[in-house]
Parts: structure tokens; C-alpha cells; sequence
């Protein structure tokens, strides 16, 4: 099942779930998320930082945030989850072994067996169609995702709860119109595409350690909450920025300036299409000097930050 159908058939699945959360009077834990108006002459834009992972606590987010989401008829996401695709991206086992190792997919293998009995609903829910008797066969993409859900497990986030799928939610219950900044085909292009096999190597060992990832989840986590710019920035961007030239860090960076700017351009065409739209973009790309904000201002738009 493609990344953006089981996104798809996730978010149905939580149209009752925050249709209820929508009818609390209060969160049991208080958030201050990075979130800002955007306006022209004519028409606003609201930009919530999106975190993919949450807990129920948090929910009903702050009153300035869900009445801005009620002001607006459409709601942005960087990939439109209502668009499915055929494109599999997945890399076959003998593909994956040749990138990054026979021995490093073995110990990603072992490791998603061991975790799995403590996250086997999870798993079921979010990866109906993976068939854990044949995980041995797995590709990349597959054990990197189940590997992240063991991380996640740990540190009691959930994606289920993460903002990105809260507000799919609200807006398929509320049958607003959803838009993407990008396809699914062309984030995994930016993103993946041509990398070194050290990249995939590197990137599949970082998830291999579910502890650390765990903690720096929780981290990245708690700025979210605390609406904290500057960390998110030098956790987040810092190390993209000061990789080294012509290594995949760094290629990484570029397709991040790419999708940043892919961001904005759609922004600026719904403020002057004077569509007031609700977006909520990866708070990483929202912060710092490349950040779609700081972009928007630099332009000559009045960005305001609400909270």
C-alpha cells in the first residue's frame, strides 16, 4: 500500500476520533506551537508548524489556532493525502542489501522482531499490508517506517495524533477543500532520489537505534510544544547547513531549499487567488533565515505570529 493511501485510509479512520477531540472544552496539556497570519491587501494565509507525531492530550489544540481553521474554506498540506498514486517507491530486499549491507538490513530486521510484540497494533493499523511472518523480504522504506514506529512507540508519541493527520481529519469531517504543496512522487524525488548508498546506509543504521531516536524524537517533540524556533532551527537545519559540500547532507539541503520554495509559491498563489486557507507545513520549514516565513516577509508580506 502506497505512502499516501494508507495516509489516506488512516485519516478516515480519524474523522470520529477528532470529531470528538473537537468537542472538549479544554487539552489536558496546553500548547504554543508556532503559528502565524499571513496577509496581502486583499487576503490571510494561517501557517501552523506541523509536527508528524502527538499524543491526545494536546488536543483540542489552542483556541487561536482552531478559529482561524474555522475561518478558512481550504486547508494545505505539503502532500495532498486525498491523492492516491500507484508510484511505489519502495527498494526490493536484494536492492536494499546492495545499497546499505546484507548485515545492516539483518540487524534492522532482528530489531523491528523485537519491538514488535509491544507495538503489533500499531503496526497493523498503520501497515495493514505488510505481513511481519515475511519481514525478511522487507525493502528500505518499509523497515525505516517500522523502524521510526518502534522509536515512536518508546517515546509515547503517536502518529496518529501528530497535527498533519489531526487537521485531515478536521477538514475531511468539515468537507473542506484539501490541497498539497507536492505530490508524494515528487517529495520522495527530492528527497531520495540519486543519494549515495552511505546515504541510505547512514540513514537506515540512525533508525536502527530506536533509543537515541527515541529521546530525539521526544526532544524535537517538546520545542514543538513550547513553540521554541530557535531550537527546532539548530536541531533541525544547523547540521544540513554546515554538511560538507557535495556530500548527501548537503544534497539533502538543496532539495530542502527546493521544497521550501515549492511552499511558498503555493502560499503566495492562494493569497492572490484571495482563498483565506489554513496551511500546516513541517515546522522545519517554517523556521529560520530559508524558512517559508522569513521568505514570505522578505517579499513584502505582513506576517504576524499568533502564538
Amino acid at each position: 500500500m502506497s505512502y499516501v493511501k494508507k495516509l489516506t485510509v488512516i485519516a478516515l479512520l480519524l474523522v470520529c476520533l477528532f470529531s470528538l477531540t473537537a468537542c472538549q472544552k479544554e487539552a489536558e496539556v496546553t500548547v504554543s506551537p508556532l503559528f502565524y497570519k499571513v496577509s496581502d491587501e486583499n487576503s490571510s494565509v494561517y501557517v501552523l508548524g506541523s509536527i508528524h507525531v502527538g499524543r491526545m492530550n494536546i488536543y483540542p489544540l489552542p483556541k487561536e489556532i482552531m478559529s482561524a481553521y474555522e475561518k478558512c474554506n481550504t486547508v494545505m498540506f505539503e502532500i495532498d493525502y486525498q491523492t492516491t498514486s500507484d508510484f511505489d517507491y519502495e527498494i526490493p530486499r536484494d536492492k536494499t542489501e546492495a545499497l546499505v549491507g546484507a548485515e545492516t538490513v539483518e540487524r534492522a530486521v532482528e530489531t523491528v522482531k523485537e519491538e514488535y510484540p509491544s507495538m503489533k497494533r500499531i503496526v497493523q493499523k498503520a501497515y495493514p499490508s505488510v505481513d511481519m511472518n515475511n519481514i525478511d523480504q522487507a525493502g528500505f522504506f518499509t523497515l525505516q517506517g517500522l523502524l521510526t514506529l518502534c522509536a515512536n512507540t518508546k517515546s509515547a508519541l503517536l502518529a496518529d495524533c501528530g497535527i498533519d493527520r489531526a487537521f485531515l481529519g478536521y477538514a475531511l469531517r468539515d468537507k473542506k477543500s484539501i490541497l498539497g504543496a507536492e505530490s508524494a512522487e515528487e517529495q520522495y524525488r527530492l528527497t531520495y532520489n540519486d543519494l549515495p548508498s552511505e546515504a541510505y546506509s547512514d540513514i537506515l543504521n540512525e533508525a536502527i537505534a530506536v533509543e537515541e531516536a527515541a529521546k530525539q524524537v521526544n526532544a524535537l517533540y517538546e520545542m514543538w510544544c513550547n513553540g521554541d524556533a530557535a531550537a527546532i532551527e539548530r536541531v533541525e537545519l544547523e547540521p544540513l547547513r554546515q554538511a560538507v559540500e557535495d556530500s548527501w547532507q548537503h544534497m539533502l539541503y538543496k532539495s530542502f531549499l527546493i521544497r521550501n520554495q515549492h511552499m511558498t509559491d503555493k502560499v503566495i498563489q492562494q493569497l492572490e487567488n484571495d482563498e483565506t486557507t489554513f496551511v500546516v507545513f513541517g515546522v522545519a520549514h517554517i523556521v529560520g533565515e530559508e524558512g517559508i516565513i522569513n521568505q514570505l516577509q522578505e517579499l513584502g508580506y505582513t506576517v504576524e505570529l499568533l502564538s
